[in-house]
Parts: structure tokens; C-alpha cells; sequence
């Protein structure tokens, strides 16, 4: 008979975080998943478009990146779009964090996530 392991950490190969902040505020498995698409979105898929950009996209062909749906998952790409970048996490897009129910430590996690992940 064979085994299936049905815990995130078994499936995807990632070691279980024995940091306490990740037993504090750790996230769901959708909330990793868009975690880990950030990585593959532009800083463009998190500024608002511009109608000279929207111009660009259009002559272009370009298409930015989709937003998620759910807003509180939104708010959580937004900032590890700017964390899988290097660049600084705004202060709305924090503000947006928090309001959507996560903390300053939730942001401390993403990054560490990505420092690890390389």
C-alpha cells in the first residue's frame, strides 16, 4: 500500500520552520502559494497603472500581471512582489497588510522566506 503525505511541508519539500514568529503568524497553504507566485510577478504588477504606461501596455502588446482576487491575498503579493525584488515595501502597501489582518511580523516572515529561498 502506498503512502500520500497531505501536509504542505512533505509535498513541496520544504523543511517545517522551527522559528517561533512562524508559530506565531504562520499562513495558510493558499497564503504561501501567493507568496511563492510573487516571485515570478514584475514591481509593475504592484504600482498603479499610469495612462501613459496603460499607452505603453496597449502599443505594446504587454499585459501586466493579474490581481488575485481575494483582496486580503492581494495585499499579501503586493508586498512579497517588492520583498522577491529587493525593493521597498511602500507604506500603503503595508498599511494595506494590516488592514487585510496581518502583522508586522507576517512581513518579517515573507522576507525571511525569501532571504532563504534565495
Amino acid at each position: 500500500m502506498a503512502f500520500i503525505a497531505f501536509d504542505f511541508a512533505s509535498t513541496t519539500g520544504a523543511a517545517p520552520a522551527k522559528d517561533f514568529t512562524h508559530q506565531l503568524c504562520g499562513f495558510t497553504r493558499a497564503e504561501w502559494i501567493a507568496i511563492r507566485l510573487a516571485r515570478c510577478d514584475g514591481v509593475a504588477s504592484v504600482r498603479a497603472a499610469s495612462p501613459i504606461g496603460s499607452a505603453v501596455r496597449r502599443l505594446f502588446g504587454l499585459e501586466p500581471a493579474n490581481r488575485l482576487a481575494d483582496p486580503r491575498l492581494e495585499a499579501l503579493r503586493r508586498v512579497a512582489v517588492c520583498c522577491w525584488r529587493q525593493r521597498p515595501i511602500d507604506s500603503r502597501q503595508v498599511e494595506a497588510l494590516i488592514g487585510a489582518g496581518f502583522s508586522f511580523d507576517h512581513v518579517a516572515l515573507i522576507r525571511a522566506h525569501v532571504q532563504s529561498a534565495g
